[in-house]
């Protein structure tokens, strides 16, 4: 497991202030946009299993869901600084 916090910070107390693993918040958003990307290209490669299953995925609900999470990932990219105060800037979002 990964600290939650900085390097060189002593962890006390439980397990919770671990993180499961090391991803970025913005992780499933950037999955799907790179998905979204290459979603034309993708029935030329696939086996006819894989196809059947592909067809499933409807290519405007994805749209629709990146468009709601990429308004999460332009604040989060915005307010993820280290050496610059960012608390300003959350006013605004608020």
């Amino acid at each position: 497991m990964k600290s939650a916090f900085k390097d060189g910070v002593k962890r006390i107390g439980c397990s919770a202030h671990y993180n499961y693993c090391d991803t970025c918040f913005n992780g499933v958003y950037l999955m799907l946009d790179s998905f979204l990307k290459v979603y034309h290209e993708l029935p030329t490669i696939l086996a006819d299993e894989q196809k059947r299953t592909y067809l499933k995925i409807v290519r405007d609900e994805m749209e629709l869901l990146c468009l709601y999470l990429k308004q999460f990932h332009d604040v989060i990219e915005k307010l993820s600084c280290e050496k610059t105060l960012t608390l300003h800037l959350v006013v605004p979002y608020k």
